[in-house]
């Protein structure tokens, strides 16, 4: 969803990322690599929440972005499913694939995948090495484990676990 930086809200939001975005990297701030990510990913879905929540016009952003920009501020809500979000953006099921259909992607791929790498990137973030690979995954919305294997299995050659481990091993 792009938004003009020169002025308006694309010029406080584009200012605040830069200065966000420096603060993390230049280690001005006492933020260890995985929670300056987990802050920037908070934030960013903050932010996107707020302009998906009506704070632009509906009639500036393509559909495909605007619902992207939903289903990235809802990933770790199990109801989220092309039905969903249809229904959100009131539209039919066959009008959201056709929509997708343009840009060449389906949206339930893209939401899987968008819930595997966020599972994948906490599975393998030391900070994290407490909580268990079923309370990350319920964080991203998938609540299966046996699911949740197979799908890593199809994605990435590895099992969750097989993250986790390789994790410890380089930590």
């Amino acid at each position: 969803m792009r938004r003009p930086a020169a002025s308006g809200a694309g010029r406080v939001v584009a200012g605040f990322f830069r200065a966000m975005t420096d603060t993390l990297r230049g280690g001005d701030a006492d933020f260890s690599a995985g929670v300056a990510r987990h802050l920037g990913d908070a934030v960013t879905s903050l932010v996107i929440s707020e302009m998906v929540g009506g704070s632009f016009p509906a009639t500036e952003a393509d559909p495909v972005d605007r619902i992207l920009a939903y289903c990235t501020a809802r990933l770790g809500d199990q109801s989220l499913s092309v039905a969903s979000v249809a229904r959100a953006h009131r539209m039919s099921v066959r009008y959201l694939h056709k929509r997708f259909q343009e840009r060449e992607i389906s949206l339930a791929a893209w939401i899987r995948r968008q819930r595997l790498d966020g599972i994948r990137r906490d599975l393998g973030d030391p900070a994290l090495a407490g909580r268990t690979v079923a309370s990350i995954a319920a964080r991203w919305g998938v609540s299966s484990a046996p699911h949740l294997s197979r799908a890593f299995k199809a994605e990435f050659g590895c099992t969750p676990a097989d993250i986790r481990r390789r994790a410890r091993l380089t930590s």
